[in-house]
């Protein structure tokens, strides 16, 4: 990876909310694409699944993705996962052949470097971006590169992980990236432990955030937890709250976010994946917290029950 130049041949499309195979075939008229880590729209609708995703025989276009909205991703599995198993059934990407990403967090840059054969297809990266996407747990891999994403700059990150797979010490700014990171987590945990930040409605466990604190860290701190609350509160009495809500690592398998139709029926400025979402896009919300908690909690009782 420290000899990798040009992204490693890895095409980085802008961030957008909707791809379709349309857009990706006017960027790319000819090959395969193997679009890693972003979700193609309609991709379960339109194509075959496979072990490793989606695809697409009329477009020639594979999705590596676990964002679909299809009951199969609605697991802890990452694209960094589906990109092994593509990789184990297809071998790696043909020189003709398209690998693409729109984004630069760990997810991203793993399944695509594995795709292209710049990573071998190994089980320390399966759990790197299980660790990132689903868990926040402590793995050095996702935190490396979760920590620079803000970058944005995937040559960045390639080289980074690249020193860190060599042992290398890192830039200065990168090593700052990291350690705000590793801060940010111990500081959420001694408050956690604390106990006081923290309050259980039903199956919800509601936790008050801090700027030092992140919820992705949530689900590795709250073990027991099934869904999990972080709120962020209002900086001045009357104006919008942020509420972060993130699937817990007990929740009884097959139960997701997009069942609790919190978007319909609670909060009209949330939203999210199956495992994860937050109102922040939409400007937060000035419902009384212990009304949102209660009606939260409701709806996944419900559920669960």
């Amino acid at each position: 990876l420290l000899q990798v130049t040009d992204q490693g041949g890895i095409s980085k499309l802008p961030i957008s909310a909707v791809v379709t195979h349309r857009d990706l075939r006017g960027i790319f008229p000819q090959g395969k694409i193997l679009a890693c880590d972003f979700e193609l729209e309609n991709a379960p609708a339109l194509g075959a699944h496979e072990p490793y995703g989606f695809y697409l025989p009329k477009h020639d276009i594979v999705s590596i993705d676990h964002h679909a909205d299809a009951a199969q991703m609605f697991t802890h599995v990452s694209s960094g996962n589906l990109a092994i198993e593509y990789v184990k059934a297809c071998g790696v990407a043909l020189p003709d052949e398209h690998v693409v990403v729109n984004h630069t967090d760990c997810d991203s840059v793993i399944s695509s470097l594995i795709v292209k054969g710049l990573l071998p297809p190994l089980d320390v990266f399966g759990e790197a971006v299980i660790a990132a996407d689903h868990t926040g747990a402590e793995n050095p891999i996702a935190d490396l590169l979760q920590a620079i994403d803000f970058f944005h700059d995937l040559q960045t990150s390639i080289a980074c992980l690249g020193r860190l797979l060599a042992a290398e010490p890192q830039p200065e700014k990168i090593q700052k990236a990291l350690e705000s990171r590793l801060r940010s987590r111990e500081e959420t945990a001694v408050i956690i432990k604390q106990g006081d930040a923290i309050l259980q409605e039903g199956a919800l466990t509601v936790v008050r955030l801090n700027q030092a604190m992140c919820s992705e860290f949530l689900p590795a701190l709250l073990p027991e937890a099934k869904l999990i609350m972080g709120f962020e509160p209002a900086p001045t009495p009357g104006a919008p709250w942020i509420a972060r809500l993130r699937l817990g690592q007990h929740v009884p398998h097959g139960f997701h976010l997009k069942a609790l139709k919190v978007q319909e029926t609670i909060d009209p400025h949330f939203g999210g994946r199956w495992n994860a979402g937050a109102n922040r896009r939409g400007g937060g919300t000035t419902q009384s917290l212990e009304d949102y908690c209660k009606a939260l909690a409701h709806a996944v009782d419900a559920l669960l029950a």
